[in-house]
């Protein structure tokens, strides 16, 4: 069977190792210009923390909701850019976005909104579209909602044979 992949993220705070990624993650977020403050908020770590990490400076441990939220970040960043060209791959978090959920958002704001299920929620997005099931449009979604179909059950002129074949 081969790699899933886009595995899902795992919170094994007993590595720590994964300590050694943050001021990757922290990278990656730059390059997607989301600010400290953001980051900050997204990673659930204090904003000195994020500061300091950008300057290779770690913290002695990070909790496994911190990791979760490291690797969701790492995951984006990757999709974004198996998805898009630069630099429309590293603004699309910062962008208004008119597609479901974000409905005119950027996609940052959902994610700081919602947290972890924010970030699962805008990745699981991100695969639809690298399937080639894009997800619906609201103006798709509002045209769904008023779609009225009328079925005619009239049977009775159902396959029903005429003199000349050409008047079908």
């Amino acid at each position: 069977m081969p790699a899933d992949p886009n595995p899902q993220p795992s919170a094994d705070a007993a590595n720590p190792s994964l300590v050694h990624t943050l001021p990757v993650v922290v990278h990656v977020m730059d390059v997607q210009q989301i600010t400290t403050e953001q980051q900050a908020s997204l990673l659930a770590l204090p904003v000195s923390t994020v500061t300091r990490a950008r300057h290779g400076h770690l913290p002695d441990r990070l909790e496994p909701d911190q990791i979760v939220r490291m690797s969701w970040a790492v995951h984006l960043h990757v999709n974004l850019h198996r998805l898009y060209a630069e630099p429309t791959a590293n603004t699309w978090m910062t962008r208004p976005n008119g597609r479901h959920p974000f409905d005119g958002r950027p996609p940052l704001d959902h994610a700081l909104e919602h947290g972890i299920p924010g970030l699962a929620a805008i990745n699981a997005l991100l695969l639809s579209d690298l399937t080639d099931y894009p997800t619906t449009t609201h103006a798709e979604r509002t045209a769904a909602e008023k779609f009225a179909l009328t079925i005619n059950a009239d049977l009775t002129a159902w396959n029903q044979p005429t003199d000349n074949p050409q008047k079908r």
